[in-house]
């Protein structure tokens, strides 16, 4: 596998319920259907549902689960509150899905991660507590406060390889972009304590750049980081250890040509890792990004120069 093959691999959960995309349930999993089948499958990752909609997702993907090879779904549920009967029908609601749809009769879907808010301690601790052993979880922090108490509490779990952190990356409006830095203090604090991570929202680009924030024709136009440079940093990060001040650098760059990947190795400034750990790295802790559009980043990728050998499949 190509250093670029195993950095891209399964980096991308379809999230295209939400904006700036907002499309309906059916025509997601058809188009989901579709990418699991397409020539850059092996960019994609999980299907991006809310518990709450997994009825409706379960009646417009009828006719197209399969008999084999479950679709892989990560389920948003409601943050733990110290009432939690809304994050107790949530999970009981997932394990009834997967009971049914364990049988290839029903067409195979298996409901394997959750995501959920935390903003505090004291939600992270509730939710550790209670999720049941069969799923693991991405705790979104705020970016916006120094995570590094929340990050350091998801690492000295005993369960640890099932909690992962999240960071929100973006948004359809300016002041939901998190800056270069609070995004490098969060990638610096996953490294340091070894806790994975995914990010969500502002991703749709590999590099950073300004960009229209949705499709609307009088859309808002502001910064947005790109994937290759959070994902880059993050592996330099974990791989190589480089400072907070470099993984911010990474983050601000705003050249493709800046990264380079070939054969065997990838290589930012004078850090470079192995294909082999790459690929290590991106599938044990820089684990996704969720985006409303797959044909989006897929496509821009192949555009930057940095991209056409991995868009064929693999097979």
């Amino acid at each position: 596998m190509s250093t670029l093959a195993g950095f891209t691999s399964e980096l991308i959960d379809y999230a295209g319920l939400f904006p700036p995309a907002g499309l309906e349930m059916p025509v997601v999993v058809k188009n989901y259907a579709e990418y699991l089948n397409g020539p850059k499958r092996d960019m994609l990752a999980r299907l991006i549902v809310p518990a709450a909609r997994l009825a409706e997702f379960e009646k417009a993907a009828a006719d197209l689960l399969p008999k084999k090879n479950p679709w892989r779904i990560s389920a948003l549920v409601p943050s733990l509150q110290e009432d939690q009967s809304d994050f107790k029908f949530a999970i009981s609601g997932i394990a009834q899905f997967n009971k049914r749809h364990a049988d290839p009769l029903n067409g195979l879907a298996v409901v394997d991660v959750i995501e959920i808010k935390t903003p505090t301690i004291d939600h992270i601790r509730r939710t550790i507590d209670q999720l049941p052993h069969e799923l693991s979880a991405f705790l979104e922090i705020s970016h916006q406060e120094d995570p590094t108490e929340s990050i350091r509490l998801v690492a000295e779990t005993e369960r640890r390889h099932r909690f992962f952190a999240k960071i929100r990356t973006g948004g359809v409006t300016p002041d939901l972009i998190p800056s270069c830095a609070e995004v490098a203090r969060f990638l610096h604090t996953c490294a340091e304590q070894l806790v994975g991570f995914k990010a969500t929202a502002g991703l749709h680009h590999p590099i950073r750049d300004e960009f229209n924030l949705t499709y609307e024709a009088d859309s808002p136009r502001d910064m947005m980081h790109g994937f290759v440079n959070v994902f880059v940093a993050a592996c330099l990060a974990f791989g190589c250890s480089i400072s907070l001040e470099e993984v911010e650098a990474i983050l601000k760059c705003e050249s493709a040509d800046a990264f380079s990947f070939n054969h065997d190795q990838l290589r930012w400034d004078n850090h470079a890792l192995s294909a082999v750990k790459v690929a290590r790295l991106r599938k044990e802790f820089a684990i996704s990004f969720g985006s409303c559009s797959f044909t989006e980043p897929t496509l821009e990728l192949e555009q930057t120069g940095i991209g056409p050998q991995i868009i064929k499949s693999t097979n």
